[in-house]
């Protein structure tokens, strides 16, 4: 999306949005850039998060549910893995390999 000095300028005045818009690209350059991201969803690193957090939001339904028919083995290993996760990530010291200190 180009625009003209006068478009650009009746951009300003209308707020960051279209200026953003101008400035960003299209919408499919975007998409690229966050698939093709190194944490995006080509790798573990976008997807083992992404699915903790669907396990634990499922989680969420089984406070609706009777007592007597939620899932015990469920709810130990949402625990578990939460407790595991959790020790992991206060463990972990990111390398940043493009240093060359």
């Amino acid at each position: 999306m180009k625009l003209d000095q006068q478009q650009l300028i009746a951009a300003e005045h209308r707020g960051p949005s279209l200026l953003r818009a101008a400035a960003g690209g299209d919408m499919a350059s975007r998409i690229q850039a966050f698939i093709n991201h190194p944490a995006g969803p080509k790798t573990i690193h976008f997807w083992a998060p992404t699915f903790k957090w669907a396990i634990s939001l499922a989680n969420l339904a089984d406070l609706q549910r009777p007592p007597e028919n939620v899932s015990y083995p469920q709810q130990i290993a949402v625990t578990a893995t939460g407790l595991i996760w959790s020790r992991f990530s206060t463990q972990i010291t990111p390398v940043r390999e493009d240093d060359e200190c």
